[in-house]
């Protein structure tokens, strides 16, 4: 998804202008998508929190919202060429993930 986004300077444009939006101008496959996403992440979530491989102080709703800032961030800093390859965005990515899920370093 991050790739994908980040492809595209348009892609990234229709997402910023939709995410988390209900519009009727919207494609409802797009939005569809991003509810596909998130359902994804909220499920992969709460499972981590379950087996307490990351944090539970806030809701796994919370987390996934944090985590679609960042996907969306990463792809902002990527399409601004802060973030030259692939790679140095998933490891950038990747940091912050791993600091706001607060998961155990190994």
């Amino acid at each position: 998804f991050v790739r994908l986004l980040s492809s595209d300077r348009l892609l990234l444009q229709i997402y910023l202008q939709r995410v988390g939006v209900t519009d009727e101008t919207c494609s409802p496959e797009f939005m569809a998508a991003l509810m596909r996403l998130q359902d994804s992440l909220l499920q992969v979530i709460e499972v981590w929190q379950s087996q307490r491989r990351i944090r539970t102080d806030i809701t796994a709703d919370l987390l996934v919202q944090g985590l679609i800032a960042f996907i969306t961030q990463a792809v902002a800093r990527r399409q601004c060429g802060e973030l030259p390859t692939n790679e140095a965005q998933e490891q950038a990515l990747e940091a912050q993930l791993a600091a706001w899920l607060n998961v155990p370093a190994q």
